[in-house]
Parts: structure tokens; C-alpha cells; sequence
């Protein structure tokens, strides 16, 4: 009996880490971020701290796996390709029991949510279920704009659930929504990144996204302009945090948006040589993540050291 208990965790782990393993540093990382985030401002005693890393930790599980329940149960041609490890595609799990965990899943996230936390948490989280359900299972819009608007809304709604899950145990830890707007917007506009690795499986499933939509000459220009984007974008936020900060005297948000500068723009370069998907996947889960993990560290260090004055005079403190 012992022996069976045992055999049963073991492959529920196993099919859990399959499940997860190929978002499992962007989902795990964003949170982690948001911990970061905050403790350079406002710092706390280790085991506080350790309490916020752990229960990001969970939260991150939580978000990832109501998600990729979805996607894979709607995407097993595409992962037979891309990406066989997933355990639809490998054996381990049948479409039956993946509908079953969704449903169970589904049901109990907002519930833990709103009793751990708060009414908004369980809000967001059930937002962010119908944001999966529409982009993925129905009406599932089959265009570029759709995919990008899909990730640029996630990383908003898991910022304002994180949000939720640190100001509950540490109230000066809240931080408003208009940093994650930011973000959702550079994500919006360089997202299409992690499409340049993954073209065969898209091409399987047929996916509408920009690296097949456009020819080669297009392609070309697209990253060509998403180089110019990255560049241009990070200099305008350094800029802008230049103007806010330097009567104030702000030299941390000096110095993350300088960080977010120089990786932006070796990112740009990047880019522009990439001449491989093996090099593509590298830019995206390096270079990319790093970039837009500095600049949510950047956003929130801005917003806490300006002060309220600066955000009342721009309109966008809430």
C-alpha cells in the first residue's frame, strides 16, 4: 500500500515537472522579480523575507499550472514537435486526466486565492483564467495580435496577483498598476522574440505568428525594428528617469535604468546576428528574460523613490 501511495506521488511529480518545465523560469523568475523588487526599497528580516520568497514560489506554481493545463490539453500536435519532453506528447498523461486536473485546478486556485489572501486576488486569478480561456480554448483568435496581447495581459495579471500576495503580509510592499501597464507594453512590442525558435511547431499547428507570417525579407526587418524598438524604448525610460530623479536625487533608479539600458542594447545587437534557432532560444531565455526582468526592478525602484509629488504632477499616481 505504502508502495503504491509512493509510486502514485512520484508520477504526479514527474508529469507536474514535465508540465511546467518549459515556462517554468519565465513563471518562477517574473514572481522571484517582484520580491526583488521590493526589498531594495523596503527591506525586511530574513525570515520575513524568506516567508515572501516562499509564498512567491507558490504563487508562481499555481499561476503556471492553471496555464499550461490549458495550453498543452489544446496543443498536443504543436508539442510533438517543439516540444516532446511534455507529457501529453510523451505518454505520461492522457487528454482525459488533463482535462480533470484543469477542472480541479480551475476550480481550486481562486478558492485558495481568496482564502489565504484576498477578494482581489481571487478576482485577478479568475481573470486571468478567462484571459486563458479566451486566447486558448474559445473563441481562440488566430492571429499575431491576439498571442501578443495574450502574453502582455499575463504578465500584468500575475504582477497584480503577486502584488496582492505581498501587500497582504506586508502592506508597504503595494505597488500600483501603471509600472505593469509599462511592462505589459514592452512586452506587447517584443514578444514575437520567442516565436523565431519555435517556427516548426507554429507551422504544425497553424499558428498565425509574425516569423511566418512575413517572408524573409520580412523577418529581416522585423528584427531590425525590434532592435530599434528595444534601443529607443530604454533610452527614452532612462531618460525619463533622469528628468525625474536628479533634483531628487535618485540614484538607484539612475542606476537600474542603466542597467536596463546596456542590456536592452546588447540585446539589440544580438539580435541583429542571430543566425540560428539554437541562437534565437538562447537570446530569448537569456539576454530577453534579463532585460525584462531589470526593467519591472527599475519600474518599481522609479515609482518608490520619486516619491508621490512627481507621479501626482504626471497624473499617474493612483
Amino acid at each position: 500500500m505504502l508502495d503504491r501511495g509512493l509510486s502514485l506521488i512520484l508520477s504526479e511529480f514527474t508529469i507536474t515537472e514535465r508540465l511546467l518545465r518549459s515556462n517554468f523560469y519565465t513563471f518562477m523568475g517574473y514572481f522571484i522579480t517582484g520580491v526583488i523588487a521590493r526589498v531594495l526599497v523596503h527591506p525586511l528580516p530574513p525570515a520575513r523575507f524568506l516567508h515572501h520568497v516562499c509564498l512567491s514560489i507558490f504563487g508562481s506554481l499555481l499561476y503556471s499550472y492553471v496555464f499550461e493545463l490549458a495550453n498543452q490539453a489544446t496543443s498536443v500536435p504543436e508539442d510533438r514537435v517543439n516540444k516532446p519532453h511534455r507529457p501529453i506528447p510523451a505518454g505520461l498523461l492522457s487528454k482525459r486526466q488533463a482535462y480533470i486536473r484543469w477542472i480541479i485546478s480551475w476550480t481550486l486556485s481562486p478558492a485558495l486565492m481568496h482564502l489565504f489572501w484576498s477578494n482581489r486576488a481571487a478576482v485577478y486569478f479568475t481573470i486571468w483564467e478567462s484571459w486563458v480561456t479566451f486566447v486558448y480554448v474559445w473563441p481562440r483568435y488566430n492571429h499575431w495580435v491576439f498571442r501578443h496581447a495574450f502574453v502582455a495581459g499575463a504578465v500584468v495579471l500575475a504582477s497584480r496577483i503577486h502584488n496582492e500576495m505581498a501587500s497582504a503580509l506586508t502592506p508597504k510592499w503595494d505597488i500600483p498598476t501603471w509600472p505593469d501597464l509599462v511592462f505589459g507594453a514592452w512586452i506587447f512590442c517584443s514578444i514575437h522574440l520567442q516565436e523565431f525558435h519555435d517556427v516548426d511547431g507554429d507551422r504544425v499547428a497553424k499558428r498565425r505568428t509574425l516569423a511566418l507570417e512575413l517572408t524573409a525579407k520580412g523577418r529581416k526587418r522585423l528584427r531590425l525594428a525590434t532592435s530599434v524598438f528595444l534601443v529607443v524604448s530604454s533610452s527614452v525610460i532612462s531618460l525619463w528617469t533622469w528628468s525625474l530623479c536628479r533634483l531628487a536625487r535618485g540614484y538607484v533608479p539612475m542606476f537600474t535604468g542603466g542597467v536596463h539600458l546596456c542590456l536592452a542594447c546588447l540585446m539589440a545587437v544580438q539580435i541583429l546576428r542571430s543566425e540560428s534557432k539554437e541562437m534565437d532560444r538562447a537570446l530569448y531565455f537569456g539576454s530577453y528574460h534579463s532585460a525584462g526582468f531589470t526593467l519591472v526592478i527599475h519600474l518599481a525602484q522609479l515609482y518608490c523613490n520619486i516619491g508621490k509629488p512627481a507621479l501626482l504632477s504626471l497624473g499617474i499616481y493612483r
